[in-house]
């Protein structure tokens, strides 16, 4: 009977041992982080995160992970080895989330795959408001099907990989700042920000941005209210069959790569003033730009939009009579025309744009005259036969060199007048 009290007492002990090991606490160093007080994640981990993250200082949000994949040989990253520890994370992150109030901050935290098993990221609602803030996404994020009902923003994000929203709702603001103004050594590169088919409720801001080496995508998105882009650099950026129903900012908006608007619909407002572009895809983001100005009042933009959606609406032209003459297809008189109506604008006054070409042409016009009829160019003859008023007798009764004189100057007469008066017109 002594000997099995003793042997109780001892099992008692062992398991009190045991008990006080996984009951333990370790103090998280990232989730105590002074910089980020807002939030604190928890103050501790049990013994059984320990178990996981072999790491006293860090919790299983916070550790690292390179250990969890493999490398394929397509470059791929294989998770399979440690599916069990990723469930696990996902289930301390919901936890996390579930117990936060009405703002959740996500600091710091390395994330691994995305499951689309995870409630936080497949057909989802999350009702509070979502702070994502300086996390490395190993394989990057991806949010399907789900619903923001709080403010969603998105600071300092921190990878190579992809990070895609896909058929997910916004109904209140959401916000992108790359750079942190608390975390100062951190550099925007080789980000692939993505939004397809999305809907915008409320504002979108994402001004003062450099996405100049990142690659941005709005495909099949809308945007029901205030969207702002102001001063914002541009890498590859896609605006395909993206709407817009309310006021757009693109204010001294700088795009690297071409802009094309195409497949762009603007059903409210939108400012493109001060942009800067290397290149303007197609004729019909220029007339878009055009449209924008114009409903704005703002002649003189407008009339700048206008010259180049002129200018490419004459390499149209050129592109197609040439493709015409290579592959021997069928050349119309149509193409014919509009292209040496185009040229003929192009070159007297880059298309209403320049008062110079056309003052210019008028003189040419005037020396081509005198020299013809044979008379010494000078500068009586030359302002005589820039005079549309000028008689059959001064042309040696030639009506043919009068004719071409006069249609010469009154074509380029106009052209003058139009550009001079292209913004000072009501």
């Amino acid at each position: 009977q002594n000997h099995l009290k003793m042997i109780k007492k001892e099992s008692s002990f062992y398991l009190d041992c045991m008990r006080s090991i996984w009951v333990s606490k370790y103090s998280c160093s990232k989730c105590n982080d002074p910089i980020f007080r807002k939030s604190p994640f928890r103050k501790y981990f049990r013994h059984k995160e320990y178990l996981v993250t072999n790491d006293d200082k860090k919790c299983i949000l916070h550790c690292q992970k390179d250990d969890w994949y493999e490398v394929e040989d397509n470059n791929r990253k294989s998770w399979k080895k440690s599916k069990d520890k990723i469930l696990f994370f996902w289930k301390i992150l919901d936890k996390y989330l579930r117990r936060s109030k009405e703002n959740c901050y996500l600091e710091n935290i390395i994330f691994p795959i995305f499951y689309i098993e995870t409630n936080f990221t497949y057909k989802h609602v999350i009702k509070k408001n979502i702070t994502i803030l300086n996390c490395r996404f190993l394989d990057g994020m991806k949010f399907q099907h789900t619903t923001f009902e709080g403010n969603l923003t998105l600071l300092s994000l921190n990878s190579k990989d992809e990070f895609v929203f896909d058929y997910c709702n916004f109904n209140k603001e959401v916000y992108c700042e790359l750079n942190h103004k608390e975390i100062t050594s951190f550099e925007a590169k080789n980000i692939d920000l993505t939004f397809e088919n999305c809907k915008f409720n409320e504002n979108f801001l994402m001004y003062e941005l450099d996405f100049s080496d990142c690659s941005l995508s709005f495909e099949n998105t809308m945007f029901n209210n205030l969207v702002d882009f102001h001063n914002t650099t541009f890498g590859n950026v896609n605006f395909t069959n993206t709407r817009f129903n309310d006021f757009a900012v693109f204010t001294d908006c700088i795009f690297h790569k071409p802009l094309n608007l195409r497949n762009t619909i603007f059903k409210g407002e939108a400012n493109f003033l001060d942009i800067k572009f290397t290149q303007l895809s197609n004729q019909e983001t220029s007339r878009l730009i055009k449209h924008q100005f114009e409903k704005l009042n703002n002649k003189i933009e407008a009339n700048k939009y206008h010259a180049l959606e002129m200018e490419q609406h004459r390499r149209n032209n050129f592109e197609s009579l040439k493709n015409s003459f290579l592959f021997d297809k069928e050349i119309s008189f149509e193409n014919i025309l509009n292209s040496t109506i185009s040229c003929f604008h192009w070159l007297s006054s880059n298309h209403s744009s320049n008062w110079v070409y056309p003052l210019l042409w008028i003189f040419a016009i005037s020396f081509i005259t005198t020299w013809s009829l044979g008379f010494e160019i000078t500068i009586n003859n030359s302002f005589k036969y820039i005079n549309i008023l000028s008689k059959i007798e001064d042309f040696n009764s030639s009506y043919i060199a009068m004719t071409l004189n006069k249609v010469s100057l009154g074509y380029l007469y106009y052209q003058f007048l139009t550009a001079v008066r292209k913004d000072t017109r009501k």
